[in-house]
C-alpha cells in the first residue's frame, strides 16, 4: 500500500490529532492500511465535535484496545 501523505488526510482529522497527543502517537504507529481505514471513517463526520469524539476513540484504553473500529 502507498504511504499516506499529509494531503491525503482530511484537515479536520489533522487538527483533531494535533490536539490529542496520545491519539496522534497511536495514529502515527498504525500501518498504512489501518491509517487509510481511519481516514475512510472520517468521511462520515460532519462537525468539529464529532471529529474530536472520533479521535478520542483512537486513544488506547488501559487494556490497550482502541474503540475506533466501532465508530459509525
Amino acid at each position: 500500500m502507498q504511504k499516506i501523505s499529509s494531503s491525503d488526510m482530511p484537515s479536520g482529522l489533522g487538527i483533531a490529532l494535533t490536539a490529542n497527543a496520545r491519539a496522534m502517537e497511536y495514529f502515527s504507529s498504525l500501518p498504512e492500511n489501518e491509517k487509510a481505514s481511519v481516514i475512510e471513517k472520517t468521511h462520515k463526520i460532519h462537525s468539529k465535535s464529532e471529529m474530536k469524539n472520533f479521535v478520542s476513540t483512537l486513544v488506547p484504553s488501559d487494556n490497550g484496545i482502541t474503540d475506533y473500529t466501532s465508530f459509525s
